[in-house]
């Protein structure tokens, strides 16, 4: 018996450190986890996102925590919240970042592990992100959430534009 336990502890533990992903992912590179690390962050800023649009979500919340009216948690100003913060983690994972050229310097192990305290922060951004005012939100969103949207689907027309370009000049012509 102790020896499963101490086998499940040193196996948790692994998820805190560098080689997080490694007791998932051991057929997998380092950079191929860490990717498949951060496409399952980003689904699960997906899905929470549209949980919180769901009104099934509200009658749960209500029922549940006895709250009267909680327009913070959920609703399209939640989704916000839950956007923010992810954006937040990345923002700061990328200032943290500048300057690190090869996956030989020291800064690089926290691009690619350190898995269960990125979530952690994320948690915690996520958490404080629901205790902000609206006002907040509201504003930031007219003004940089919306552009930014905008941007973004812009690149991605381009770059979808750019691929199928590629993909016809290489086997059309």
């Amino acid at each position: 018996m102790g020896g499963i336990l101490s086998c499940i502890v040193s196996e948790s533990i692994c998820c805190i450190g560098s080689s997080a992903l490694s007791c998932c992912c051991k057929c997998f590179a380092s950079s191929i986890s860490t990717r498949i690390g951060y496409a399952l962050m980003f689904l699960a800023t997906s899905l929470l996102s549209l949980a919180a649009l769901s009104r099934n979500v509200e009658i749960q919340i209500n029922k549940f925590l006895d709250i009267p009216e909680c327009l913070d948690c959920v609703g399209i100003l939640s989704v916000y919240r839950i956007c923010a913060a992810s954006c937040l983690l990345h923002l700061l994972l990328s200032l943290l970042m500048v300057g690190v050229e090869s996956s030989q310097d020291s800064r690089s192990k926290l691009q690619n592990g350190y898995w269960a305290v990125k979530i952690v922060l994320w948690c915690a951004f996520l958490g404080g992100s629901m205790y902000m005012p609206n006002g907040i939100f509201i504003g930031i969103g007219k003004y940089l959430f919306m552009p930014g949207a905008f941007l973004f689907i812009l690149v991605q027309v381009v770059v979808t534009a750019l691929i199928l370009g590629h993909i016809t000049d290489r086997f059309c012509l």
